[in-house]
């Protein structure tokens, strides 16, 4: 936790009371969890398993449904230098 203190450029002027910020909280809302995505190591090969009968509603321009995604780029469990962003997704007829 870190407390953040606004400070008018003239030295000893404060012009607003101090803020608590929960850095934690932070960046937990920045995070967003995977939806339908497991990874996996094995034989140092990168193992993905989506469940292709699941779906979680459309794409924000409604032209596809979203079945899997990484919500984002992702450390592959193992080897957090590597990165991996994935969606998968279908046709909305």
């Amino acid at each position: 936790m870190s407390i953040c203190l606004n400070i008018a450029p003239f030295v000893g002027v404060l012009i607003s009371s101090p803020v608590i910020v929960s850095t934690a909280a932070a960046r937990q809302r920045k995070e967003k969890n995977m939806k339908n995505v497991k990874m996996s190591i094995t034989d140092n090969k990168l193992l993905i398993e989506v469940d292709l009968s699941q779906s979680f509603g459309l794409s924000s321009s409604g032209k596809s449904i979203t079945v899997a995604s990484t919500e984002g780029n992702k450390p592959v469990p193992g080897s957090e230098e590597i990165k991996i962003g994935l969606n998968v997704y279908k046709p909305n007829k």
